[in-house]
């Protein structure tokens, strides 16, 4: 049996995922994949909202990110998987912006660069087909950051949605706050591991290593990167 074991101890972004798969060895493009996420932009899929005429933001919405992801070209396989993790991301948003799924929208987590990342994130699981995928406890930073929505407290709110989600508490995870003052974990990043299923677990001692890498994002948070070992059982 295959496993793929994350190590979230560092905390998890899409960013630290995705460079932890391409260093497992995976032959995926991200550039072509988040090129293709542009055209697709491009052709009518996104807008802009002016918010007190000083600030412009994109507003991306999940329908239209759904429907990117579902003429991506990508593997059946991989659809699904970025729309599980798409899905956990727009529970949690609406969860906090008192909205639904069919009118959540995005900031952060809806720019065509960070859908491309968990496009390219799918078609790696995909490509690597584990049988199971499993995680460490998760951890996080305290304290605040700035973001499109101004000064937030760390966890943020769409993370912290996620932590209290059923779909969290059924893959047993336990989240550990570090002494810290910055965002360890994104919402993009729990929604990967969320929406990937990975339950928490011990790591497989006894299963032998097939590879490992260390995968690492844009902010340096004085810790080490994310840690990925794939094993046969």
């Amino acid at each position: 049996m295959k496993t793929l074991y994350i190590d979230c101890r560092n905390g998890i972004c899409s960013d630290m995922v995705l460079s932890a798969l391409r260093g497992l060895g995976i032959d995926i493009d991200p550039e072509e994949i988040t090129a293709k996420v542009c055209e697709a932009y491009n052709s009518g899929h996104s807008h802009s909202h002016s918010h007190d005429h000083e600030h412009e933001h994109g507003h991306y919405g999940y329908m239209d990110i759904s429907r990117i992801i579902a003429t991506s070209g990508l593997p059946e396989k991989a659809q699904e998987i970025a729309q599980d993790i798409y899905r956990t991301i727009a529970k949690a948003e609406a969860n906090v912006h008192g909205a639904t799924l069919s009118s959540v929208h995005f900031h952060e987590v809806g720019r065509p660069e960070a859908v491309g990342n968990i496009l390219s994130i799918a078609a790696c699981i995909s490509t690597l087909s584990p049988d199971r995928i499993i995680c460490s406890e998760v951890h996080d930073g305290q304290g605040e950051i700035e973001c499109s929505h101004g000064i937030i407290p760390v966890p943020v709110p769409a993370v912290r949605a996620i932590m209290e989600s059923k779909e969290s508490a059924a893959q047993g995870h336990t989240y550990i706050t570090e002494d810290v003052s910055t965002e360890l974990v994104t919402p993009s990043g729990l929604g990967i591991l969320v929406g990937l299923g990975a339950a928490e677990a011990e790591y497989p001692k006894e299963a032998s290593v097939i590879a490992r890498a260390t995968g690492y994002g844009s902010r340096d948070t004085g810790r080490g990167g994310l840690e990925m070992t794939l094993l046969e059982e």
